[in-house]
């Protein structure tokens, strides 16, 4: 025999084949281990009645945490009140009222005149028709304030120190003490009142 001849170049390639059917499917895998908890979910949290779900950032969590109440609405206040803090929580307290009365150095005497008369220059609230007596007093009586007691006064213009006043429930007593020099003496008081 002869000897083997050189290998002869590739030829072409031969065209696809048609395409074969899907082979049946295999059996199912066992089961894989489970992964590790997750975070707890916000109906893990056991969180009672009112309470709510607040995120925490120092523990990157879901927490329950008490409703915070809004202590305003707590109170009750009433017309003419408003609140304020006494220190230790909110609480309703009566408005201060303030109430002015003036006089120039023209003015009525005391005696037997109205309020009106001694001291032209009220505010709105001052009962104008209270009468001034001969022993240089005045009742002087305010409207929606139902304790006098709670008032106080300051004045300007007396040449006295300070004039006085006695208070009651239903009014106030102011005394002149510049009486009877009053004529040339221009005057002004200021009341407040819860």
């Amino acid at each position: 025999m002869g000897a083997r001849g050189a290998t002869g170049e590739t030829g072409a390639a031969g065209a696809t084949g048609a395409h074969g059917h899907t082979g049946a499917a295999g059996q199912q895998g066992a089961r894989g281990e489970p992964g590790p908890q997750g975070p707890a979910g916000l109906g893990d949290l056991g969180c009672t009645d009112g309470q709510t779900v607040v995120w925490q950032a120092s523990t990157s969590s879901w927490q329950c945490t008490n409703t915070v109440a809004n202590p305003l609405s707590q109170l009750s206040c009433t017309l003419d009140q408003s609140i304020r803090w006494n220190g230790t929580a909110w609480a309703c307290v009566d408005t201060t009222k303030v109430f002015s009365l003036g006089r120039s150095t023209t003015w009525q005497r005391f005696n037997g005149s109205t309020v009106a008369a001694v001291f032209p220059l009220r505010s709105a609230g001052v009962d104008g028709g209270s009468t001034c007596s001969t022993f240089s007093y005045c009742t002087i009586t305010f409207t929606n304030v139902s304790d006098h007691r709670t008032c106080t006064f300051t004045e300007a213009g007396s040449q006295r120190p300070m004039n006085s006043a006695v208070f009651s429930i239903s009014n106030i007593q102011f005394f002149d003490l510049d009486y009877p020099f009053e004529f040339a003496i221009s005057m002004s008081l200021t009341f407040f009142c819860a």
